[in-house]
Order: C-alpha cells, then sequence, then structure tokens
C-alpha cells in the first residue's frame, strides 16, 4: 500500500483492487451479523465510513456485497424480534398466573380501612 498525504494532513493510503475486496468483504461479513454499524465495521478494518461509501459507488462487486450484508443483518434482526415475541406470547399464554389476595381490613389508630392486595406474576 502506498501512502501519500491528504488534505487533512493525515496519510492517505490506497488499497489494490484485491484489497479492497478483501476489507469489502470482512467489513460487510461482520455488518451482515446485525451486532455491528458499518461505522464501526469500517474503523475496526482501518478505513472510514466515507472511504466505503465511495467503494460501494465505484466497484459494483463491493454495492453487491454491501447490499446483501445489510439484507441480512436486517433478517437477522427481524428473527431476533420474532423469537423474543414468540417468547412473550408463549409466557402470557401458558405461564402467566395472577393470583389476587384479600385480607381482613386493618384499622388504624384513626380508624381508616386499608386492604392488603397481593398480585403475582409470572409465577410457574
Amino acid at each position: 500500500m502506498a501512502a501519500s498525504s491528504s488534505k487533512k494532513g493525515k496519510p492517505e493510503h490506497h488499497h489494490t483492487p484485491e484489497e479492497r475486496m478483501e476489507v469489502a468483504s470482512a467489513i460487510c461479513e461482520m455488518y451482515a451479523t446485525d451486532k455491528y454499524t458499518i461505522a464501526s465495521c469500517c474503523k475496526k478494518h482501518g478505513i472510514s465510513e466515507t472511504t466505503f461509501r465511495e467503494w460501494r459507488n465505484e466497484v459494483a462487486e463491493v454495492a453487491d456485497l454491501y447490499k446483501k450484508a445489510k439484507s441480512d443483518a436486517i433478517s437477522s434482526r427481524k428473527d431476533r424480534i420474532q423469537e423474543k415475541a414468540l417468547v412473550g406470547l408463549e409466557k402470557l399464554v401458558t405461564g402467566f398466573k395472577a393470583t389476587e389476595t384479600t385480607s381482613e381490613p386493618i384499622i388504624n389508630r384513626k380508624e381508616s380501612q386499608y386492604w392488603v392486595l397481593t398480585v403475582s406474576c409470572w409465577s410457574a
């Protein structure tokens, strides 16, 4: 990789087409898990988000990798949400028990009445 100076005085790295594909592939693989943002993936692999965006605009294969990674991330997110919803629904349908207990009125010194109410939720 050759390094030159950019406008901001930071070294600018030029990647070969093979290096671009390797870095872009690693970024997209990480992004597809839906555990990371594109910005964090780019940072981990040593490029800016702007550089990655430029690569997507310039190289069709990188754009395709990104589209697939984004689709996989969305699918993964939907699967996780659906699983959580099903678990919650199952708990509501089969495992939710509410019990209400009242006791005799308790009378304090001012002759005011109080009731004791007990509610139990999510008991097995």
